[in-house]
C-alpha cells in the first residue's frame, strides 16, 4: 500500500530556520516505524531516530494553523498531544519519553488524510527498554539535552567527562535481574545513589556567621566561632551545654564549571557555543547580541589569546532579592546569584535552562554591604576559570580543548547594583558616590 500526500502551495509557507517548501510525501507501511525505534543496540538516541525527528519537526512548523505561535503540541508519552511547547522543548520530550503510542498519522499537527499505514506497531510489540525507561536515563537527558550521545568519537574524552559518558550505559543496567539474585536492597539504594553521583552536579554547603561576617570555608573552616564578632558557630544542644554541629547558618553553593562543560558534553547546545563569532548578517550598527557591542569587541582586543579560542565562554552575573514568603508572609530576604553563559544565541542564553543558580545567599536579613562576604566561592571559582585553563570534551567537534571563562557583565537593579560594586548608591539621583 502506497500513501500520497499533496500540500497545496499555500499550506507549505517557508519556515525560518527549517526552509520547507512543497514536497510530496511519500509513506511506505514501515516509513514511521522509526518513530518507536528511538534507543540503538547500546542504549543511545539512534540516527535514525534522530532524522526521522528533525523530519517531524519541519513538518509540524510547516502547518501554522495548527501552532501556538511558535510553539507545536508535545507528542510525547508525558504530555500526550496537549500541551504547547517550544520547539526546542518537544526534541527533549521525545528523546526523554518517546512519542505516544500508535501516533503514525500526524493530524494533530496538520497531516490530512483518512488512511495511515496498515501496519503500526501494537503496544505490546513495544520492547521492554521502550516502553520502561531508566528514570537515570531521563536525568542524564535532563541536564545533557536530547542529542548528546554519537557513537563515533574521533577523540576520546578526557578522563573526567568520560564519566558522564560512561553513565549512560551504566544507566542501562537492568536492575530487576539484580533483584532477582536477591541482593540486599540497602545495597541496591546505595549503588543507584554512586551512579547518580556520576553526574558531578553537587551541592556545596558552607557554613556562615550568623550576622554574615565570614563564611567558615577553605582556610577558615575548622573554626567554632567567628574571627570577627566571635559568635558561635554552632547551636547549642537543647540536652547539654556542648555546641551540636549545626551551624546557624548555611548557604548553597553550586559549582560553575561542571555545568559549562557540560555545555559542551550535549549535542544539543555545543555546536551554539561558537554561535557568537559566526557572521549573522546584522546590520551595521544594530546590537543584536551582547557579540555585537563595543565592550565585547574591546575585550577582544585587549585578551586576543582569550579571544582566539571562540569556545572560551563569556559570562553574565546577576543577583537580587525576594521575599520567599510574600509581603504578607514573615519578613525573609533571599538573594540568589545567578550566572549565564552568552556564547549561546539569543533565543538560547536568556531561557530558563542555561541561567544557571550558582549559589543562595542565607536570609532572613538582607545582606546590604555584607553581599561581598556570600560572593567569595563565585569569585574564586570564575578567577579559576580565568586564570587555568579547564580540559573540556567538545562533542560537535570530537575533540578536548582547554577552556576558559571571563565575567563580562553583572545584572541587577540600582540598589543591588550598589551592593555588588561596595559603593553607595543613591537612588533618587541615580549616581554612585
Amino acid at each position: 500500500m502506497m500513501l500520497m500526500l499533496w500540500f497545496p502551495l499555500d499550506l507549505c509557507p517557508d519556515v525560518a530556520g527549517f526552509g520547507l517548501h512543497t514536497r510530496i510525501l511519500e509513506m511506505s507501511n514501515t516509513d514511521r516505524n522509526w518513530m518507536y525505534e528511538r534507543l540503538d543496540a547500546d542504549g543511545f538516541i539512534s540516527p535514525i531516530f534522530r532524522k526521522g525527528l528533525k523530519n517531524f519537526i519541519e513538518f509540524a512548523c510547516s502547518n501554522p494553523s495548527f501552532m501556538d505561535g511558535e510553539k507545536i503540541k508535545c507528542p510525547c508519552k508525558k504530555c500526550l498531544n496537549r500541551p504547547y511547547r517550544e520547539v526546542e522543548d518537544v526534541m527533549l520530550h521525545l528523546c526523554k519519553f518517546g512519542f505516544i503510542p500508535n501516533y503514525y498519522l500526524w493530524d494533530r499537527h496538520g497531516e490530512k488524510t483518512t488512511a495511515c499505514t496498515s501496519s503500526q506497531k501494537d503496544d505490546t510489540t513495544m520492547s521492554l527498554n521502550e516502553q520502561h525507561e531508566p528514570s537515570y536515563r531521563e536525568m542524564v537527558l535532563d541536564v545533557a539535552g536530547p542529542d548528546f550521545m554519537t557513537r563515533h568519537i574521533d577523540e576520546e574524552p578526557n578522563p573526567e567527562d568520560k564519566k558522564f559518558f560512561d553513565m549512560l550505559k551504566a544507566a542501562d543496567r537492568e536492575l530487576w535481574i539484580v533483584y532477582q539474585k536477591a541482593i540486599p536492597w540497602l545495597i541496591v539504594y546505595m549503588r543507584q545513589k554512586k551512579l547518580i553521583q556520576g553526574l558531578g552536579l553537587l551541592v556545596e554547603l558552607i557554613d556562615c556567621c550568623m550576622y554574615g561576617c565570614m563564611l567558615y570555608w577553605r582556610g577558615d573552616k575548622d573554626l567554632d566561632q567567628c574571627k570577627f564578632c566571635e559568635a558561635p558557630r554552632f547551636k547549642k544542644s537543647r540536652n547539654s551545654f556542648k555546641c551540636s554541629r549545626v551551624p546557624f547558618a548555611r548557604m548553597h553553593y553550586l559549582p560553575l564549571t561542571p555545568r559549562l562543560k557540560r555545555l559542551y558534553a550535549s549535542q544539543a547546545t555545543a555546536a551554539f557555543m561558537r554561535w557568537h563569532a559566526q557572521d549573522h548578517g546584522h546590520d551595521t550598527g544594530v546590537m543584536c547580541h551582547p557579540s555585537n557591542s563595543e565592550a565585547w569587541k574591546q575585550f577582544d582586543v585587549i585578551h586576543p589569546l582569550f579571544a582566539a579560542e571562540k569556545r572560551n565562554v563569556r559570562l553574565g552575573l546577576c543577583t537580587d532579592g525576594f521575599q520567599p514568603h510574600g509581603t504578607s508572609g514573615s519578613q525573609h530576604s533571599t538573594w540568589p546569584i545567578i550566572i549565564t553563559p552568552y556564547n549561546l544565541p539569543p533565543s538560547m542564553c536568556m531561557k530558563e535552562p542555561y541561567m544557571f543558580f550558582t549559589a543562595i545567599v542565607p536570609g532572613p536579613k538582607n545582606p546590604k554591604q555584607k553581599l561581598d562576604v556570600f560572593l567569595q566561592p563565585v569569585i574564586a571559582e570564575l578567577k579559576d576559570l580565568w586564570e587555568e585553563d579547564t580540559v573540556t570534551y567538545d562533542v560537535s567537534l570530537r575533540q578536548n580543548f582547554q577552556m576558559r571563562a571571563a565575567l563580562m557583565w553583572t545584572i541587577s537593579e540600582f540598589p543591588a547594583y550598589g551592593m555588588l560594586s561596595g559603593w553607595a548608591a543613591k537612588r533618587s539621583k541615580d549616581i554612585l558616590v
